[in-house]
């Protein structure tokens, strides 16, 4: 009875750790499994175009510009912060990404294991955002998109996690 109990607690503490991990995601990830097929590969409007000096854009004018490249290594929230306050790239001022940012860059279905819409690169992981779970908590959890998964949530700011930056143009 007391290793069933054991079991019973330990399937509850995993139970919660995924709940923590996926069920407090911002959104809903894509459909789990889903995986490009030859059809997926056919010619279509590109949705992004390459600025040619390390940006990208959607097709419109008016839209943000991302790194093509996210910064090399990880950092801490803060490191993440302070890196893209600092960028010096295209001649544009850079700030840390809002959850819905890095959402618009993921695809439905996995390449590679991974969602990042082409042509951006860099590591398929967790990339921080610019929210923090409690405004007036300086040791409040701080928000990542997951490149692999889909989701979003809520981490420890001296964690380290991807960074890629967007500018408003």
């Amino acid at each position: 009875m007391r290793l069933f109990l054991r079991l019973l607690t330990v399937l509850a503490a995993a139970l919660g750790l995924a709940t923590l991990v996926c069920g407090s995601s911002l959104s809903d990830p894509p459909p789990a499994g889903t995986v490009c097929d030859a059809s997926d590969d056919a010619p279509a409007a590109p949705k992004f175009v390459d600025k040619g000096d390390g940006t990208i854009a959607r097709a419109d004018p008016r839209a943000l510009r991302f790194q093509k490249e996210g910064a090399s290594g990880t950092r801490t929230w803060e490191g993440a912060r302070e890196y893209c306050d600092a960028l010096d790239l295209a001649g544009l001022k850079w700030r840390l990404p809002a959850r819905t940012d890095l959402e618009s860059l993921i695809r439905e279905c996995l390449v590679d294991r991974c969602r990042m819409e082409a042509p951006f690169t860099g590591p398929c992981g967790y990339y921080w955002t610019a929210e923090v779970e409690k405004a007036d908590d300086a040791d409040s959890p701080a928000g990542f998109t997951d490149m692999g998964f889909g989701g979003s949530g809520f981490d420890a700011r001296d964690r380290e996690h991807h960074v890629r930056c967007v500018s408003d143009g």
